[in-house]
C-alpha cells in the first residue's frame, strides 16, 4: 500500500494573529509609536470630558422658579444651594438655602423702558438711573458705589450691565446687576437682575474668599446658574 508523505507544502501554516499596536510601538516601528501615542491622548482626553469638563449635576438637584407679569420669565436654580424667597408681581427672590455666610440673594424685578424708536438695547443706558435707584434702596444709605457699566448679552437676550460695591448692616457686599429686555424691536418691558454676594472669609481657613469682587458675582459660587439662566417666557 502506498502512504502518502506529508511535505512542508501539505501543511497548512499556522495562524498568527496580527500583531497589536501596543507590540508594534514595542518592536519598534516609528508610525506605530506615533499612532500610539495619538490613541494615548484620546482617552485622557475622554477621561478629562467625563470628569473635569462635564458641567457637574446642581447640588440638592435642579429646580426652576417660574414668574408671571410683564415680562414672564424663568430661572434655574440648584435646590440645595438657593430657595425662593419671594415671588410675586412679576418679582423673584432667590437667597441662600440654609446657613451659608456667603449670603447669596438674586432680585429679578419688572423695569419699563423709556420710549425710544429701533432696538430695545439703545433704551437701556436711560433706565440706569431707575435701577441704581432700586439697587441702592436695598443697601445702608449712600455705601452704594457704581463701578463700571455696559453692554451685555444674557443668553439671547440684549442687557445692560452695571457693577457695584455696597454695605449692608456694616458688612461689605459685592453686585453685578443686568437691564435685560425681549429681544424683540419695540418691546419695553424688562427685567432688573440683580445678584448680590457677601466678602466673607472664612476665620478658619487660609484659603481666598470664594467671591473677591463685583465681576465674579453670577460667573462663579451659586449665583452662576439662575443669573446664565434667565428666560423670558411671553
Amino acid at each position: 500500500m502506498t502512504h502518502a508523505r506529508a511535505t512542508a507544502d501539505s501543511v497548512p501554516p499556522a495562524q498568527v494573529a496580527d500583531p497589536t499596536l501596543l507590540e508594534l510601538a514595542r518592536g519598534g516601528s516609528q508610525w506605530a509609536k506615533v499612532g500610539f501615542g495619538v490613541l494615548a491622548a484620546g482617552a485622557v482626553v475622554g477621561l478629562l470630558a467625563l470628569t473635569v469638563l462635564r458641567p457637574g449635576k446642581p447640588k440638592g438637584g435642579g429646580a426652576s422658579a417660574r414668574v408671571e407679569g410683564t415680562p414672564s420669565f424663568k430661572v434655574d436654580y440648584a435646590r440645595g444651594e438657593l430657595k425662593v424667597s419671594k415671588s410675586a408681581a412679576g418679582s423673584l427672590l432667590l437667597v441662600d438655602k440654609g446657613d451659608d455666610p456667603q449670603g447669596s440673594r438674586l432680585y429679578v424685578t419688572p423695569l419699563q423702558l423709556a420710549a425710544y424708536q429701533g432696538s430695545p438695547s439703545g433704551a437701556m443706558p436711560m433706565a440706569t438711573p431707575e435701577a441704581r435707584k432700586t439697587i441702592s434702596a436695598r443697601f445702608d444709605a449712600g455705601t452704594v458705589s457704581f463701578i463700571d457699566e455696559g453692554l451685555v448679552n444674557i443668553g439671547p437676550n440684549p442687557g445692560y450691565q452695571l457693577s457695584y460695591t455696597a454695605k449692608r448692616d456694616g458688612k461689605t457686599w459685592f453686585g453685578r446687576a443686568a437691564i435685560v429686555v425681549p429681544d424683540d424691536d419695540g418691546d419695553r418691558s424688562a427685567v432688573l437682575m440683580d445678584g448680590e454676594e457677601q466678602l466673607y472669609r472664612d476665620p478658619d481657613s487660609k484659603a481666598a474668599p470664594k467671591i473677591i469682587g463685583p465681576r465674579a458675582v453670577g460667573r462663579q459660587g451659586d449665583l452662576r446658574r439662575p443669573m446664565r439662566s434667565l428666560v423670558f417666557t411671553g
